[in-house]
């Protein structure tokens, strides 16, 4: 007789008469527990390489070396782990069974969103609601600027004195490099009242919500709740939650297009047409280059099975769509004097997408080096989710192809891969590959997918189970990474926000703080990364770079106010302000 499924794996002679069922599961409970305990070990000496100490190049050979053996360790650990649970009889099936029971199982959601919630706050706390990149700071200026009814501001006097990475001094415009769109949805959240650090938390619950209802949509209540797991729980996610970055707006309305696009292929009518366009135009109003790689497979899935219904409704894609189009235009004709011109490439002549791509600085790259840089992203996605979840996305959509089961949607994250081999650079500061993370919850919907088929009907078979297994096995390494990364990335921060808190700590009002050392050994900041003076130059304190002449001009700009300058030994990650003597 089969008892509950805290009682698997054991035969009753085993049990013994009245014993708990649970006793069953508790060497299985705890060779997870220590599963558990070794992966994140093995994360925290991982870490304490790829966080905690000083950068040695772009490329450092120790602490790829560090990545490869972290790899290693917990694919060593966790095929045989998987293998055993997936195998019925053994003293770890009772694992699987106990997973499926929960996956089935309807009123999860909202604790799911809950505790992913509680871990993005927890992340910003980690962050301490720091722009920890230029970009993001871009992003705030940009917000700023539009809050006070200007797309753009004019440039200060002695401009290079303030100048500050991909904000632009050119023409008289001050202005960030970047479309407008995650700028305006900044400044609408802070003109309602709302701190720009909670704005993504908030678009968090959001992106997981209709991750949950496309999902179950999709496969089935299994479905949507494998998918608020897969996709809540990875420091991938929770980090990009807690920034000021603009990819999670991008994944919630691109996978929301997605969604409306299948609709759309499948019966054409209205209401997905509108809401497909509407949800297309906003990506495009954040990142044009993201709107198309949502695009294309579904275009090319349409055009394949195209009806003359298709052609009937697609006027109310164009016109959902169009608003966000003619923005666009606008934005880049107000700063340009061309709508088809980019403020990118306005202030950037020689940044180039295509097969020789050239970034801002006119450096050309090469295929080998985009496809290096397409292999470097897929393992960091690796390290800020899992390698079980690596490995149950290609199980999974192997899976659904062998079934017949693809969708359009499930091409969205090997476009992306591809279309980014078309652009330059990297990412710069990031949690996670950051170009990649719009497609990131296409990822979990085929993951979810396909797991809610292995939980069907084929549940019997081997690789059903497995599947199952690998999701367990996500679920533990990354709730094991959590705690490592988030000391990681604090520490970075505390020395990148040294600056900024010794000015707190020395109550500076009216003063002028001059950076002549960047910031921080393990990863640097630079001084053009820290003059962050608002749209103005009226703050309390204001930041200014060490120019050749910069002394003179300053005290010409600021006459009443105390002069302090920022300096740092090279192999200190602490510097100190000396006020200046008056001029």
């Amino acid at each position: 007789m089969t008892g509950s499924p805290f009682d698997l794996g054991r035969t009753d002679s085993d049990r013994g008469a009245g014993s708990p069922a649970l006793t069953a599961l508790f060497w299985p409970l705890a060779l997870l527990a220590g599963y558990f305990a070794v992966v994140q070990a093995a994360h925290a000496i991982y870490g304490s390489i790829a966080y905690l100490t000083p950068m040695v190049g772009e490329v450092d050979p120790v602490r790829s070396l560090s990545r490869a053996v972290y790899f290693l360790a917990v694919f060593a650990l966790t095929f045989p782990l998987c293998a055993l649970m997936a195998r019925r009889g053994s003293s770890l099936a009772g694992i699987a069974e106990i997973a499926r029971a929960w996956l089935v199982r309807p009123g999860w959601r909202n604790w799911q969103i809950g505790v992913s919630l509680v871990l993005v706050l927890t992340a910003v706390w980690l962050l301490r609601a720091f722009p920890n990149s230029g970009d993001e700071y871009n992003y705030i200026f940009q917000a700023e600027t539009f809050r006070h009814g200007h797309l753009w501001v004019p440039v200060p006097e002695h401009q290079d004195l303030f100048a500050f990475s991909h904000i632009f001094m050119k023409d008289g415009k001050w202005v960030s490099q970047y479309a407008p769109g995650w700028g305006a949805i900044l400044a609408l959240g802070g003109t309602i009242g709302l701190p720009y650090w909670i704005i993504n938390p908030l678009l968090a619950v959001g992106c997981l919500w209709a991750a949950w209802a496309v999902a179950k949509q999709r496969a089935g209540q299994a479905a949507g709740t494998a998918a608020v797991v897969l996709l809540g729980l990875s420091a991938f996610f929770i980090f990009t939650s807690a920034s000021y970055f603009p990819h999670l707006a991008c994944a919630t309305f691109g996978m929301i297009f997605c969604w409306q696009a299948e609709r759309y292929r499948q019966a054409p009518a209205v209401r997905p047409a509108l809401v497909m366009g509407l949800a297309l135009g906003v990506v495009g109003l954040i990142r044009p280059y993201d709107a198309v790689l949502f695009a294309l497979p579904l275009a090319i899935a349409t055009l394949l099975q195209l009806k003359v219904a298709h052609l009937k409704y697609v006027l109310f894609v164009a016109a959902a769509g169009a608003p966000f189009l003619v923005a666009t235009f606008f934005y880049n004709w107000s700063i340009t004097g061309d709508p088809l011109f980019p403020v990118t490439n306005w202030g950037y002549p020689s940044y180039r997408l295509g097969f020789n791509p050239t970034d801002e600085a006119g450096r050309d790259f090469t295929w080998i080096e985009t496809a290096h840089h397409a292999v470097s992203r897929v393992v960091l996605l690796g390290e800020w989710t899992s390698l079980p979840f690596l490995v149950l996305f290609v199980s999974s959509w192997a899976h659904l192809w062998r079934r017949g089961k693809l969708q359009p949607s499930d091409w969205v994250f090997p476009v992306f891969v591809a279309g980014y081999l078309l652009a330059p650079g990297f990412g710069g500061n990031q949690y996670g590959p950051r170009y990649y993370f719009a497609a990131f919850p296409m990822m979990v919907l085929t993951c979810s997918t396909a797991i809610a088929d292995w939980l069907g009907e084929r549940w019997s078979e081997r690789e059903s189970r497995f599947g199952v297994a690998l999701f367990v096995a996500h679920v533990l390494v990354a709730l094991s990474a959590f705690a490592p990364i988030g000391y990681g990335v604090s520490r970075i921060v505390a020395e990148r926000m040294h600056v900024y808190d010794l000015v707190d700590s020395a109550k500076l009002d009216q003063a002028v703080v001059v950076l002549s050392a960047p910031v921080g050994v393990l990863h640097p900041m630079g001084p053009k990364d820290l003059t962050r003076n608002g749209i103005d130059l009226q703050g309390p304190v204001v930041y200014a770079l060490a120019r050749p002449g910069w002394e003179e001009a300053l005290r010409e700009m600021f006459p009443d106010r105390r002069m302090y300058l920022y300096t740092r030994e090279i192999t200190s990650a602490w510097g100190r302000l000396t006020p200046l003597p008056p001029g």
